[in-house]
């Protein structure tokens, strides 16, 4: 049943509208912690069958595994074997670099070695202290300030409202 919404016209209508919201909010929040309460139930009824056919896949996963790494040779230099109820496929993953040292002190030793084409040399615009900056300054290095925009928040205090029915 929806109600009509009134118009506000007073403090004393927002007050009546902050409480109207809280008996709101609160009619939500018991819906949603039944709605969770069922869902929980639900969950724990099936858990067990779930977990029993999970580790029945991974066993089965990895039974397929074992099988295709002993008989890569059989997928004739491909790395996708089809088969008629679905496929095994294999990928390289790609290579990767494990830091020995600190990555600051690597590239300090690349700049000494001339390997610069290994460096990446950021920059970055410290935002804090552009407010330092008159706004001619800013304007002619391509920065305009845009003053930050005004929010309003709605808070109805519902510890203030006790419902009198479920609405």
């Amino acid at each position: 049943m929806k109600k009509e919404i009134q118009e506000i016209k007073s403090w004393d209508d927002v007050d009546q509208a902050l409480k109207q919201l809280g008996v709101l909010d609160f009619g939500i929040e018991q819906r949603e912690g039944r709605m969770t309460q069922i869902i929980q139930r639900v969950q724990e009824r099936y858990k067990p069958e779930i977990e029993r056919r999970t580790a029945e896949c991974e066993a089965i996963i990895r039974e397929i595994e074992n099988f295709s790494k002993k008989h890569k040779s059989e997928f004739g230099g491909k790395q996708t074997k089809k088969l008629n109820f679905g496929e095994v496929k294999f990928k390289l993953g790609k290579p990767s670099y494990i830091y020995l040292k600190e990555e600051e002190e690597i590239a300090d030793t690349l700049l000494r070695m001339k390997k610069n084409e290994c460096i990446k040399i950021v920059k970055k615009v410290i935002k804090t202290t552009l407010k330092n900056l008159p706004e001619n300054i800013l304007l002619k290095i391509g920065v305009k300030f845009v003053p930050g925009a005004l929010n309003w928040f709605v808070l109805a205090y519902r510890e203030q409202i006790v419902p009198t029915h479920e609405e």
